[in-house]
């Protein structure tokens, strides 16, 4: 986790390979926009998809996309690879 100046929003990092998210759980704050990185180490394009919060982005192979987010409420929001649906899943707590 990076900090960032008052005119920046924080960033989280989050990574895909092969079919997997890492972490599967990312915690970030409530009320404020952050910027979620996500970086493809593995050798598959994945794509990071949450329909609670209507982002829907491709990461191919060794490539990082930023995924901004908020400002968000409190709660749970899940996120998946729509390229793997049944190994590629995780969520978003936000406190």
């Amino acid at each position: 986790m990076a900090f960032a100046t008052s005119l920046e929003a924080s960033q989280y990092s989050l990574e895909t390979k092969n079919g997997y998210f890492f972490p599967e759980v990312i915690e970030i704050p409530a009320n404020e926009k952050v910027i979620l990185l996500v970086k493809n180490t593995g050798t598959e394009a994945e794509e990071f998809e949450s329909l609670e919060l209507n982002r829907e982005k491709i990461v191919l192979p060794g490539k990082t996309i930023k995924v901004k987010l908020g400002p968000l409420k409190p709660g749970e929001y899940s996120f998946f690879g729509e390229f793997h649906p049944n190994t590629a899943n995780g969520k978003i707590l936000v406190k």
